[in-house]
């Protein structure tokens, strides 16, 4: 059922269409749109396929130094995301950089009072483009807990979210279930460290 709170939202008819029913514009006109709505061409410009001279130009430094402002940018998606996807509902919880998640990209954790953790993983997470569609997925879980109590995992009322995002951004990958980033270059695996307070697991690299 489609949340009360979305029901005053403005909304042309076809955007409650599915992407299947919609026409995808040209590039040009595409571009044309992009030029017309900020928060979208934002988003479009993190993706690697973007030429840097056709991005937004506060977009630069995302792609082109992203270790030093992924915090920056992670604060800028979620402003943009709560706004345009989940109707500024959803309260800013943590949004961490865990260096000990290496299994999968992101990860969203339901706290009391309906609240949220976000961690991402700096070890697969290693552009722009993946923090972008990573934090979508995860805060898509986000809304499903903190507006409807819900710990489902890819149910009906995540797949909404996910459906309202890629009709809100077409231009961008559609959110899916799965984060299939691996690590190049690199394979990690496990060894026993021990310490004084027990033995510890942590990632080593071969």
């Amino acid at each position: 059922r489609r949340p009360s709170f979305l029901d005053d939202s403005s909304g042309s008819e076809d955007e409650l269409k599915s992407p299947r029913q919609r026409s995808s514009p040209s590039p040009c006109v595409a571009r044309a749109l992009f030029s017309k709505d900020d928060d979208a061409w934002f988003l479009e410009s993190l993706s690697e396929s973007v030429p840097l001279d056709k991005c937004r130009p506060d977009t630069v430094r995302f792609r082109c130094h992203f270790h030093k402002s992924r915090e920056d940018l992670t604060r800028a998606l979620f402003s943009i995301f709560n706004k345009e996807v989940f109707a500024s509902k959803l309260v800013q919880e943590e949004i961490l950089w865990n260096g000990r998640l290496t299994s999968t990209a992101g990860r969203c954790f339901y706290l009391k009072d309906e609240g949220y953790r976000v961690e991402l993983s700096p070890k697969l997470l290693d552009c722009a483009e993946k923090t972008r569609d990573t934090l979508l997925h995860e805060l898509c879980h986000a809304a499903v807990w903190c507006l409807y109590g819900c710990k489902g995992g890819h149910g009906y009322t995540w797949k909404f979210w996910v459906d309202r995002a890629a009709r809100r951004f077409p231009h961008i990958p559609r959110v899916t279930r799965c984060h299939d980033y691996k690590q190049v270059q690199e394979k990690l695996s496990f060894k026993n460290l021990h310490s004084e307070k027990g033995t510890l697991r942590k990632p080593a690299i071969d």
